[in-house]
């Protein structure tokens, strides 16, 4: 569940999505908020593989509301993908511009990984 309110009180100001909860990427450790299983003995680890540690992430503005921004690493240019379906349309997410999110909107992080992002009050 991601709140307005809690977002402004992270470090970062985000909450950050990846393979992972906790990984380790240069000696350093990231924590991902919504984190996708990585473990390699889980059952769905091959459905999750495609999912990057450092994927995308949300953000929160008064103006726009929550904002799906891709890492690098989430990239098409990097082999993978984070798009935003909704309904008849595919919004490319990138590295360099966010993308509003609105309610029911599905944000495709892989083939197989998908997340439903609903609006609850």
């Amino acid at each position: 569940e991601l709140d307005s309110e809690v977002i402004n009180e992270l470090p970062s100001k985000r909450y950050n999505i990846g393979a992972g909860e906790y990984p380790e990427i240069a000696g350093r450790f990231r924590q991902n908020h919504i984190a996708i299983d990585d473990d390699p003995e889980s059952e769905g680890y091959e459905r999750n593989k495609h999912v990057s540690r450092t994927h995308a992430y949300i953000r929160y503005s008064a103006e726009n509301g929550f904002l799906l921004q891709a890492e690098p690493e989430g990239t098409v240019k990097a082999g993978m993908r984070t798009r935003i379906l909704r309904a008849d349309s595919e919004i490319e997410v990138d590295d360099v511009v966010p993308q509003p999110l609105h309610n029911g909107d599905c944000i495709e992080l892989s083939k197989n990984v998908r997340l439903i992002f609903k609006v609850l009050s």
